[in-house]
């Protein structure tokens, strides 16, 4: 696989855990605090709508749900409860306040600027790298991407960081190759899991319901023989993946499978950028990776790259959880090291690994109110390909 395109996974993560939706039973009390709080957000939004019998609803709601978790934990935060219990009061005793001005639903930036850039061409003696598979080629590839880090939220408790680690079996067939050197080929993803840690039972058992869904995916592409992305030509998914909103992301990533090599002819310490927009629940970011060649022997080439991930601020996220929120991209920040093996005679990279560490900022709004939402995270990920 691309390992490149591997480390968008870690803001998918990010984005899972926010919007899988948390049952009231055996939850900790800051999941519970958090999930009122969002709800109270939701009912600012309706208010500004205009909707006002909806967010009275749901400030009801909210208030009802603060004073049970009160008296299921006395102790808890007793100061933050009683903040947030008089200011519900406030809003449900002044709800014939005149409303605010609806809230700016500006559309999102837009980012371009996908391709490659040669560098430096590096040392004697140069040659054009072409990938050459033969028809009928099958690769298995197992992928493991391990995610750890939490959520910050000013003004609330802190969160317990969690550890996810998602495992993905790939299989690849060549199925021909064209007189220009275009490459043909067929990927399913044959199976997947995932282990959750640091979240509640029902939370992670949403997140592997949503991530299961994508097993049995299969894409039809074909690549140039720089393993450019050329088309895609058909695609089949499971009954369950039919419906999932991420299927989309997952196939986009089955039909890049390998390393884009430069038009140019390169040796060994040549290096070029790899730059590529990838577009997360709505929003644009921009991932750029340099590579460098380390060694060249025969048809197997070792690369070693580094890589930065940035967004415009100000980008609306989708999330359908929680619709009368309006949620944007206040920061994205990445930087990640990575290495691969790759051998000519076959389109799916040997081996690979990458480390990345990011940071991504949100800014969730509903009428007047704001609040920022960061996480950090670690992402290990690696390729084994046989």
């Amino acid at each position: 696989m691309n390992s490149g395109r591997l480390t968008c996974f870690a803001l998918f993560f990010l984005l899972l855990t926010l919007s899988v939706p948390r049952a009231d039973a055996a939850r900790a009390p800051d999941d519970q605090f958090a999930s009122i709080y969002a709800t109270v957000m939701e009912a600012d939004g309706l208010h500004t709508e205009g909707k006002r019998e909806a967010a009275l609803k749901k400030y009801q709601q909210a208030q009802k749900d603060l004073l049970e978790l009160k008296r299921l934990n006395p102790g808890w935060n007793q100061k933050i409860v009683a903040f947030r219990l008089n200011e519900l009061s406030e809003k449900i005793a002044s709800f014939t306040s005149p409303e605010p001005p609806a809230a700016d639903s500006s559309s999102n930036a837009s980012l371009n600027g996908d391709g490659i850039r040669l560098l430096s061409a590096g040392a004697e003696p140069r040659r054009l790298l072409r990938y050459k598979p033969e028809p009928g080629l099958t690769q298995v590839s197992i992928l493991t991407i391990k995610t750890t880090g939490g959520v910050e939220v000013p003004g609330m408790p802190e969160r317990p960081k969690t550890s996810n680690t998602l495992k993905m079996t790939v299989e690849t067939i060549v199925t021909g190759v064209q007189e220009n050197g275009d490459i043909a080929f067929d990927a399913v993803m044959k199976d997947v899991d995932l282990t959750a840690d640091g979240m509640s039972e029902a939370q992670a058992d949403k997140m592997k319901e949503v991530i299961l869904a994508v097993k049995g995916t299969k894409v039809s592409g074909v690549v140039s023989s720089r393993g450019a992305p050329r088309k895609e030509s058909e695609q089949s998914v499971s009954e369950a993946s039919k419906s999932n909103e991420r299927s989309e992301k997952l196939k986009t990533f089955l039909l890049d499978p390998t390393t884009e090599w430069p038009e140019e002819p390169v040796g060994v310490g040549a290096r070029w950028e790899k730059r590529r927009v990838q577009t997360e629940d709505g929003f644009k970011i921009m991932e750029t990776t340099v590579w460098e060649i380390v060694s060249i022997e025969g048809d197997s080439v070792v690369l070693s790259g580094k890589g930065s991930q940035t967004a415009k601020s100000g980008q609306r996220i989708n999330n359908p959880q929680m619709p009368n929120v309006k949620v944007e991209l206040a920061k994205v920040s990445g930087t990640g090291t990575e290495t691969a093996t790759l051998d000519l005679t076959r389109l799916v990279p040997v081996s690979g690994a990458a480390l990345q560490d990011a940071e991504y900022v949100v800014t969730m709004s509903a009428g007047a109110r704001t609040q920022n939402l960061a996480t950090r995270q670690h992402v290990e990920i690696s390729v084994r390909t046989e």
